[in-house]
């Protein structure tokens, strides 16, 4: 049996310079291309486009494909869309807009964030638009226009229809089009009739004055009349349309309330699936609170669902939202002005560098006993840190450097080899020492010895070519991990693995840390953007997250399952998270 697809309303889509749009029966990306670049073929944007949405899709993926094209190609904003089976997708960059019309129901789609997924039906339309597009003709006149089946030749934006493929469904051969600047406002559909009743002042000068009373009287009492009907009719337009309201919510709340009921039960038991059935409500809910207006009655209601679907999705999405956060230990008890850059655990023992002081502190986590181990003249231009055993290792000017946390005393195990650019972060696993070099893209690996270290080497596979230009925390697990502006890197043995988030419909813009621990079953990602904490599996699975608003100000974190906390590093003090 053939699925959904994408069918064009628009039998001659316009062209331009800027904006342009490759429709197939799976999917479609509506584009606008960076003033001031000379783009003559774009076919490498299709083949791109058909190639990497073949595979499977999720929002995670999506958010991250976007991004992509933004990188690869000249491409200032951009909307994709795919069906796949009867979920659409729906992934925009900049501020292209969607309208869905579904029956009686229109409104816009993607109104924050920009990632949408939710089920599709059968007749379903879309126009899509550019921002300044969309608000020179007004929302009323896109609704107007949705309502035709056969919009022929159309210079205001992109019209779909979703239909049931079949051999009569034959998607036209569109490749790319283009949308014009700003027409002139649409002209009014209603024209206002003027009418003026008077009275013939030449004649009235000679008329009888009882006959003039008995005239004004009549027209007084016409005029009234007038106002009375036309009173009625208002009312009676008004009540006419409440009702139509009324139906309009009554039947989507038919199936909102059957998504809902069915992922409060699913919450616990199946938290992806609650997921999916409420931002499927969502999708069914959020156009009315475009349609209605903000004073009635059906507003007001279809705005409490829409609390009750966002309240319900916090359960589903295990969001906790944080107010207060213990304070676990303040490093100005051991130094005034000092405070923590970068965390490194092994065991019981942290080992903390204060870039700002060039200095190293250790604390243990069971009685809190903390120490400044090492100052200055060691730590140097240090900008990462690692402890295994009873050594914590830094890589500065001098090379890689061990400062044994018993007696202080510090070794250069290593001078500063020749093959080294800019070691950004090193890590410590199974007595080998990682370094990451951001300069040239590689990570070194000092491998452990009966007497200290053999001499460096190359982690990567030879064939590895990674961009860590922007690259600032290397952690290991057992796997490798690589974190920088752009993402997260996962490496096994050296070579590259693909990881991506599943079951996450967000995205992390801003990457400030992450914690990746043999013993834990998850992974903890700090995004400092949104002031959270992100939980995955190690397959990338989204679990849970913390939001708490003084997270865009940490540096640094450390999660221990077996302490049941997460350790948060925000300038001088680390605070103390409680898992749940």
């Amino acid at each position: 049996m053939k699925g959904l697809i994408f069918y064009p309303l628009s039998s001659d889509l316009p062209l331009t310079s800027l904006y342009k749009v490759k429709i197939t029966s799976k999917g479609f990306i509506f584009l606008k291309i960076r003033e001031n670049e000379k783009v003559e073929n774009l076919d490498p944007v299709w083949d791109y486009f058909e190639k990497e949405t073949n595979g499977e899709i999720t929002p995670s993926f999506l958010s991250s494909f976007i991004k992509e094209l933004g990188q690869l190609f000249p491409i200032e904003e951009v909307l994709v869309g795919l069906i796949i089976e009867k979920k659409m997708y729906l992934a925009r960059q900049g501020d292209i807009v969607c309208f869905l019309k579904r029956g009686e129901k229109f409104g816009p789609i993607l109104i924050e964030g920009n990632v949408s997924y939710g089920e599709v039906k059968m007749n379903d339309k879309l126009f899509i638009s550019s921002k300044e597009k969309t608000e020179g003709i007004g929302k009323n006149i896109i609704e107007h226009m949705l309502k035709s089946e056969d919009l022929g030749k159309n210079d205001e934006g992109i019209f779909l229809k979703i239909e049931q493929e079949n051999e009569k469904t034959s998607l036209p051969r569109v490749s790319e089009s283009k949308l014009p600047g700003i027409k002139e406002k649409a002209s009014h559909f209603f024209s206002v009739i003027k009418e003026k009743a008077f009275l013939n002042n030449s004649s009235d000068a000679q008329m009888d004055p009882k006959k003039i009373r008995k005239k004004k009287i009549l027209f007084l009492v016409s005029f009234v009349l007038t106002l009375i009907l036309i009173a009625s009719l208002f009312v009676t337009i008004r009540e006419t349309r409440n009702k139509q309201r009324e139906k309009i919510l009554n039947t989507t709340l038919i199936t909102v309330k059957d998504q809902y009921d069915e992922a409060a039960n699913l919450v616990d038991l199946n938290p992806p699936r609650a997921r999916e059935l409420l931002a499927s409500a969502k999708l069914e809910i959020s156009p009315l609170l475009n349609q209605f207006p903000k004073d009635s009655d059906e507003y007001k209601k279809a705005y409490d669902w829409m609390l009750k679907i966002t309240d319900e999705e916090l359960a589903a999405y295990k969001i906790y939202k944080l107010s207060t956060v213990p304070l676990f230990f303040d490093i100005t008890f051991i130094k005034p002005e000092g405070e923590g850059k970068i965390i490194s655990v092994f065991e019981n023992t942290a080992a903390i560098l204060d870039t700002k002081n060039q200095v190293i502190y250790t604390l243990t986590f069971n009685n809190k006993q903390a120490n400044l181990l090492a100052g200055s003249t060691i730590v140097k231009d240090a900008k990462g840190i690692t402890i295994y055993d009873k050594n914590i290792y830094i890589a500065n000017s001098l090379g890689l450097v061990s400062i044994n946390i018993t007696s202080g005393k510090s070794t250069v195990v290593f001078p500063r080899d020749e093959k080294w650019g800019d070691i950004v972060s090193l890590s410590a696993y199974g007595g080998n020492i990682y370094l990451l070099d951001s300069a040239k893209n590689m990570v070194w690996k000092y491998t452990a010895a009966e007497q200290g270290f053999y001499p460096i080497d190359t982690y990567l596979s030879t064939d590895t070519q990674e961009d860590f230009s922007d690259a600032f925390s290397l952690i290991i697990d057992g796997d490798v991990w690589v974190v920088s502006g752009k993402g997260i890197y996962k490496f096994t043995r050296g070579v590259p693995q693909n990881f991506t988030y599943r079951e996450f419909s967000d995205s992390i813009s801003s990457y400030g840390g992450l914690s990746a621990v043999e013993e834990n079953n998850n992974l903890y990602v700090l995004d400092k953007s949104l002031s959270r904490i992100v939980v995955f599996n190690k397959e990338g699975t989204y679990q849970s997250q913390y939001q708490w608003e003084n997270l865009n100000n940490a540096s640094t974190l450390y999660a221990s399952e077996k302490d049941k906390k997460i350790y948060v590093v925000v300038g001088s003090k680390i605070y103390g998270v409680e898992m749940k």
